[in-house]
């Protein structure tokens, strides 16, 4: 059965003074990490609640067939980068059409209650305008391989300490232990049956794709164990249920900073009713699809990063926030550039230039290029 459910790595050339120049894929600062408040209260099935500051990346997915009718909750997600959000394909896709779904879906970012009719007060609301999910992804006959999708939203998600990035791995796999304790998220069924309102949280022990096929599955339920997957659950009862499906499993991570961040590893796809395990897609075995498909939404979406050899950068902001606009950047963002030291601007251009990422996704007004001094 299966539930309802940055930046790029040499990618985007930027020209100046005819110098082409590019960036990677990496994490937006301030991903993974977590402003927790007071400790959980007891009550995903035989879980806690939490809290909003706990999960600041987790968003509800809302989807809506009839406009005659209210969204209904479906999956949950991540936040991966400004605009983008990190689910499962079977959340989006029409088994009837065999292609993502023409519905309408809603993102709801710092959402603690899952009541489309209940407001919460940090919680911000967008449209999905673009939904990408892998060519090889075909639902059931496929077994559900595969079963990642990105989400792309109309507009920026305003990042405060109760909305935030989770990180993710881009560069290298990251390494889970069998038996290693790690974190689900969601508002799935409960133990008695019935959805959550409130979110909840559990951990639970991780096991490799070999240990789940040879360990847990029933005959019926190991073909959903797909070489793109590995599984968790715990043998009180306590897993992941419908309604938890798109959701990230994260563990902690020591960053270069040594501050503890939150890495994404897997999404919530598939469980066995027989058992308390669950199937999850494993992000280390889909991470080429995941940087192709955020880079091409950059592409979409975004200035070019401001890299050069003769033009230096001296100031970068968006909203009055500090950037980094040696990455890709969304549109408002101000940079001041000016020439770097044995070069100079060409006749009649100042000694600086403030230019501005336009909603066309270039730099205006620009350098056409600085010049190396000569003796």
């Amino acid at each position: 059965m299966v539930w309802r459910s940055i930046v790029v790595r040499s990618l985007l050339a930027f020209y100046y003074g005819h110098i082409f120049a590019f960036c990677s894929l990496t994490d937006i600062q301030g991903c993974g990490l977590r402003y927790r408040t007071d400790s959980h209260r007891p009550t995903i099935s035989h879980g806690h609640v939490s809290r909003p500051s706990d999960f600041p990346w987790h968003v509800a997915i809302y989807k809506q067939t009839n406009s005659t009718e209210p969204p209904e909750y479906i999956c949950g997600g991540s936040i991966i980068y400004h605009k983008l959000i990190l689910s499962a394909a079977h959340c989006v896709y029409d088994e009837d059409t065999k292609g993502i779904s023409n519905a309408t879906f809603t993102v709801i970012t710092g959402k603690f209650n899952r009541s489309w009719e209940y407001h919460d007060s940090i919680e911000q609301r967008f449209k999905v305008v673009k939904i990408k999910i892998p060519e090889a992804y075909k639902g059931f006959i496929q077994r559900y391989s595969d079963d990642i999708a990105v989400l792309s939203l109309n507009e920026t998600i305003k990042f405060s300490s109760v909305v935030l990035p989770i990180c993710i791995s881009w560069d290298s796999e990251i390494e889970v232990k069998d038996l290693s304790d790690v974190t689900v998220v969601g508002w799935g069924f409960t133990e008695d049956g019935t959805l959550s309102n409130e979110l909840l949280t559990t951990q639970l022990k991780y096991f490799n794709f070999t240990t789940c096929s040879n360990r847990f599955m029933n005959a019926g339920f190991s073909q959903y164990v797909t070489d793109d997957k590995f599984c968790a659950g715990l043998e009180n009862g306590t897993s992941v249920e419908q309604g938890d499906s798109g959701g990230g499993l994260i563990i902690p991570k020591n960053s270069i900073n040594n501050d503890l961040r939150y890495y994404i590893v897997g999404i919530v796809s598939t469980k066995d009713l027989g058992t308390n395990i669950a199937t999850f897609t494993n992000i280390n075995k889909l991470r080429p699809w995941l940087n192709q498909t955020v880079l091409s939404f950059i592409e979409e979406g975004y200035c070019p990063p401001l890299i050069s050899n003769s033009v230096e950068l001296t100031q970068c902001n968006f909203n009055g926030t500090k950037v980094d606009c040696k990455k890709p950047t969304m549109p408002g963002t101000k940079a001041k550039l000016q020439c770097k030291n044995s070069f100079h601007a060409e006749f009649p251009y100042p000694l600086y230039t403030n230019t501005e990422c336009q909603k066309n996704l270039t730099w205006s007004p620009l350098m056409d290029s600085c010049l190396g001094n000569h003796n």
